[in-house]
């Protein structure tokens, strides 16, 4: 009997070994380790109303883009994309070769209590990939521009962002007070 559990409980240490990450090769994802991230930018009026509604958001689609590393990344409706199967998609969104991930910006629908919210999302990023004073550009409607600066590194616990000047809370989640009916899409 003893024999029996010696060896099932060699079994059960050599399993573990086996599901260890290998840190020569960070590509390969397991429980616990991060996930691919993004930006969410939430945009309000000066009262603090969210603006993008399921009604709404599709306005803003190809009037906002995001700017970086000298790639434009025009707002699209991923959703459309997703429905319609159509090849608007990889026209949009841009393949990041060294992250091997797909970058686009795009309106996305979050679950928040008992509904939902519209948020705009740039992402996708490698969480093994490290960033440092990386600038994201947001051009607004109306011609005006954000700028935000984030370093990320993961290995290190690095994560800070700061939207013109500010530091932000959360280093992937951004707000933004803005004068969306000086934009004239019709909200």
């Amino acid at each position: 009997m003893k024999h029996l559990i010696k060896l099932m409980l060699l079994a059960i240490a050599s399993i573990s070994f086996c599901a260890c990450n290998n840190e020569d090769d960070p590509g390969e994802y397991i429980d616990g380790s991060p996930v691919p991230y993004g930006f969410m930018f939430e945009v309000t009026d000066q009262e603090g109303n969210y603006f993008l509604t399921k009604d709404n958001y599709k306005l803003l689609e190809g009037k906002v883009k995001v700017t970086f590393q000298g790639t434009d990344y025009v707002l699209y409706d991923y959703h459309k994309d997703k429905n319609q199967n159509n090849d608007e998609l990889t026209t949009q969104a841009k393949i990041d070769i060294d992250a091997e991930l797909m970058r686009g910006f795009l309106v996305a629908e979050f679950y928040k209590g008992s509904g939902s919210a519209f948020m705009l999302y740039f992402g996708d990023f490698n969480p093994w990939r490290v960033f440092k004073n990386e600038s994201i550009t947001i051009t607004w409607p109306d011609g005006e521009v954000d700028n935000i600066i984030f370093s990320k590194d993961y290995a290190k616990s690095i994560e800070q962002s700061k939207t013109n000047g500010v530091k932000n809370k959360d280093c992937c989640r951004v707000f933004f007070k803005k004068d969306y009916k000086a934009w004239n899409l019709g909200f």
